[in-house]
């Protein structure tokens, strides 16, 4: 009788701890779960200004672009024009 109740002692407590055990991995895993909603959360929020940032710097660039860099190439083009029309003229006058 007495390995009959130290059979049952010991399954009765094996149970117990196995019980305690899922209790505490479940309690664990669902606080890792809510800590990776917070970050994926912050993440987005992150991307989500990133995306508005990378927006502000396209429209930011092409204003650039437009005002800025359109005018300078068409100015380059035009003192080049009148460079090479110069050059022409000047030696159109060294041939006489």
């Amino acid at each position: 009788m007495v390995i009959e109740l130290f059979r049952d002692i010991v399954i009765i407590i094996s149970g117990v701890v196995i019980a305690v055990s899922l209790v505490i991995i479940v309690s664990v895993v669902l606080s890792i779960n809510k800590r990776f909603k917070e970050l994926a959360a912050n993440a987005t929020d992150v991307m989500d200004k990133l995306q508005n940032a990378s927006e502000d710097l396209q429209l930011i660039t092409s204003y650039a672009r437009q005002e800025i860099a359109v005018p300078l190439a068409q100015l380059a083009g035009f003192v080049q024009g009148l460079g090479q029309s110069v050059q022409s003229f000047a030696q159109m006058f060294r041939k006489f």
